[in-house]
């Protein structure tokens, strides 16, 4: 009996990771995942980039070194990236923080905004690429656009993390260990 529940249990388990795509999840990370995610990491505020536009602030907060994924095949699984801190009125997104989380769905590429346990957004207008470490972390590059007008501002502390505000998109690249990844949502 026991060898046929041993049996039983090999097959169901090979057959689940058969089904699965390599390197990738399932289905759509829920808000109590992505919740979970960013419980576990810390975020580093000296590397955080601003952009303001229109009366709307958005500030992106990347993680800390150590908390970063370590490649970006370490992202397919499902990471959190960072928070998006909204500011203003006039936003598709509410006032708050957000936890950034990336992960490659069984669509592709997939970035969602967390907020309390939910999920407030999700965005499929998401680049993942490898690229090699830097000995440096970039300066900020940050960019507004404004009714056509574009403003750069730059602040005076090292970076990994720009963001940019167009026809109501935010834009967040952050670099990490050997990985850049950039979503877009709308605000």
């Amino acid at each position: 009996m026991r060898r046929a529940q041993w049996l039983f249990a090999t097959t169901v388990a090979a057959v689940l990771a058969l089904s699965r795509p390599a390197g990738g999840q399932v289905a759509p990370p829920t808000g109590a995942t992505v919740a979970t995610h960013a419980a576990a990491v810390h975020l580093d505020a000296t590397r955080a980039a601003s952009v303001t536009t229109a009366g709307r602030t958005a500030t992106f907060t990347p993680l800390a070194d150590a908390d970063l994924p370590l490649n970006a095949k370490a992202l397919e699984s499902g990471a959190t990236v960072g928070a998006l801190t909204v500011a203003g009125s006039g936003s598709a997104l509410a006032p708050g923080q957000y936890h950034v989380f990336v992960a490659k769905t069984a669509e592709g590429w997939q970035a969602v905004l967390e907020r309390g346990g939910k999920i407030v957004t999700t965005s499929r207008a998401v680049t993942v690429t490898s690229e090699a470490t830097p000995r440096a972390i970039p300066r900020p590059q940050i960019q507004a656009t404004a009714s056509g007008a574009e403003d750069e501002n730059q602040d005076s502390g090292p970076t990994d993390a720009v963001v940019t505000s167009r026809s109501g998109k935010v834009t967040i690249t952050v670099s990490g260990k050997g990985w850049k990844v950039t979503v877009s949502f709308s605000w």
